[in-house]
């Protein structure tokens, strides 16, 4: 099993130029934490958006882009009961912590 130290997948307000510059992937019905978090192995930064897109970067997101939690609404297809970020909003996870 994989132990994982994350921060706390607070909500940011993203743009064009992108908070985590590398679209790791889109994952149409498996994206959440963790499937976002291991792509992004390699990586300090995981973000969920949209639901089912990951956003991997390595530069610590500006504070002040950061949002309320319930503008972060959409569900993780790969966990119901986890918020996959927005439209331009996106859960921004530090993995930099990261240890098996």
């Amino acid at each position: 099993m994989t132990n994982i130290f994350l921060a706390d997948g607070a909500c940011y307000k993203d743009s064009n130029d992108r908070i985590l510059k590398t679209h790791i992937g889109d994952f149409k019905d498996s994206n959440s934490m963790e499937v976002c978090i291991a792509a992004c192995e390699g990586y300090k930064y995981a973000g969920t958006q949209y639901s089912h897109q990951c956003f991997c970067g390595n530069d610590k997101p500006d504070a002040a882009l950061e949002r309320p939690a319930a503008e972060c609404k959409s569900v993780c297809p790969g966990n119901s009961e986890e918020k996959c970020g927005a439209s331009w909003r996106i859960n921004i996870y530090d993995v930099s912590g990261k240890y098996i």
